[in-house]
């Protein structure tokens, strides 16, 4: 672990170094790749819509208790 970096500082470093490189193989990629890509994790998505949906809860709860307005709950609740 990086000094004076927290677990979450090295999460979201190695998800940017990770996103660099992806962005590099999907340069590369041709229109039917990325089509397929795309319409693969829409599929997935679909297929887990409703477990989406569900840990999405918590999240509304813990933005009511915060005090988010009703326009950022909004935004903040996921639906089918």
């Amino acid at each position: 672990m990086n000094k004076g970096k927290t677990v979450e500082d090295n999460y979201i470093l190695d998800l940017a170094r990770r996103a660099k490189q992806a962005a590099g193989v999907l340069a590369s990629s041709s229109g039917k790749q990325r089509r397929e890509a795309l319409e693969g994790m829409a599929r997935n998505l679909r297929s887990q819509a409703e477990q989406i949906v569900e840990a999405n809860r918590p999240d509304l709860e813990a933005g009511k208790k915060a005090g988010l307005n009703e326009a950022m709950l909004d935004r903040l609740e996921l639906d089918e």
